[in-house]
């Protein structure tokens, strides 16, 4: 008769399971999810968004409608108003007119990626109040103008502080789900057309009734009103990102350097370009 020893514990009663039902023989092997908080993003920056988004993504339509509306009020009627500081000569009228629209762009272009950096080292939510204020305190003072210098002037200062829809739009991505992107992101736009769309004729009537000097007020109150809109209404949990490299520049020959090593983003820049260009020129 042969006589057998204890049972040996099967493998699988002591030791844990992986991911596919089969023991795991790692020494010291830890349960399946732990440390994922550390390799993976947070849920809410990829799937939920910001708490309270929907409360945001509603202040910014209403901020980016009025403020499309007020720049339609008032600078669709530089040629005209020009002619009101002492040029009484239509074609120098329209060229003045030119050079403040191009030199103000121009401007904006420029500084746009020192408020880029901005955005990135203070939050996104500053840059769209800046660009409502900005643009509303500067606008309103065109209205105390007294030759096209100054309003040239004045127009070149506020391309320098104004951009609400660059602004709005990376404050936007920053705060939404990811699944909502593209709808949000389309609103959006429906809120610039629509603003571009009513800005002018609320602007003639205006001016038709009190002057142009009006209009350009009522065009910064309203740009200021916005502004209003965001620093009450729009939450952000901004939290500054932690660069990969310490050393990390962000200056013109590193942006240069990033648009030859990203395929296609030269073509998209140009197209941009082309887009703006033709709708400007009309």
């Amino acid at each position: 008769m042969v006589t057998r020893g204890p049972a040996t514990p099967s493998a699988t009663m002591h030791e844990p399971l992986n991911g596919t039902g089969a023991p795991n023989h790692q020494s010291g092997a830890k349960p399946a999810g732990h440390g994922l908080r550390e390799t993976q993003p947070d849920a809410d920056a990829i799937g939920e968004g910001v708490p309270g988004w929907r409360r945001t993504f509603i202040a910014l339509i209403i901020a980016q409608t009025m403020s499309m509306v007020a720049f339609g009020m008032a600078l669709p009627f530089l040629p005209l108003y020009v002619q009101t500081l002492g040029v009484s000569d239509e074609g120098d009228a329209i060229r003045w007119a030119g050079v403040m629209s191009t030199t103000g762009m121009l401007v904006m272009a420029a500084v746009a990626p020192f408020w880029g950096v901005m955005a990135d080292r203070r939050g996104r939510k500053p840059m769209v109040a800046r660009a409502c204020f900005g643009g509303g305190l500067i606008v309103g003072a065109m209205a105390l103008a007294r030759t096209p210098l100054e309003l040239f002037g004045l127009r070149t200062l506020q391309g320098g502080f104004s951009g609400t829809v660059a602004a709005t739009r990376t404050l936007l991505t920053s705060v939404v789900p990811a699944s909502q992107l593209g709808f949000t992101l389309g609103i959006m736009q429906t809120a610039v057309f629509v603003g571009n769309s009513f800005g002018p004729l609320l602007g003639g009537f205006i001016s038709d009734a009190a002057g142009y000097k009006v209009s350009f007020v009522a065009t910064g109150a309203l740009l200021a009103f916005s502004g209003v809109v965001v620093v009450v209404f729009v939450r952000e949990n901004f939290t500054p990102p932690v660069a990969a490299d310490a050393n990390a520049r962000h200056g013109w020959r590193d942006a240069v350097a990033m648009i030859e090593r990203t395929p296609g983003l030269s073509a998209v820049i140009v197209t941009l370009f082309l887009v703006s260009a033709a709708q400007n020129a009309m």
